[in-house]
């Protein structure tokens, strides 16, 4: 899976679902997911639980946001679900237009 296409992905599950504030869960109980669980949900589906992959792709939307930690990120007080959205829709539509 090119990663465009996986991180347009990622944001279909946001869209599905989001959380925040789950302090070492990447899920909530009804399965809503914060940035971190739609990485790894996207990666065991698509990629046969390839975390070398996973790191990889973590790295890339921790620069693209300009922070070390997508968590502190995703749980900002007043981080909404559609600023998850479109951080990863937005690096998708960055790396298509970039040629991948």
């Amino acid at each position: 899976m090119k990663d465009s296409e996986f991180f347009e992905t990622c944001a279909e599950e946001i869209d599905k679902g989001w959380c925040q504030n789950k302090a070492g869960y990447w899920a909530s109980e009804t399965g809503e997911v914060c940035m971190v669980g739609a990485l790894i949900r996207v990666t065991v589906r698509a990629d046969d639980s390839n975390y070398a992959q996973l790191d990889r792709r973590r790295d890339i939307i921790q620069q693209r946001l300009g922070v070390s930690w997508i968590e502190a990120w995703n749980d900002t007080p007043g981080r909404t679900k559609e600023e998850v959205y479109d951080a990863f829709m937005g690096l998708a539509k960055k790396l298509r237009n970039e040629g991948e």
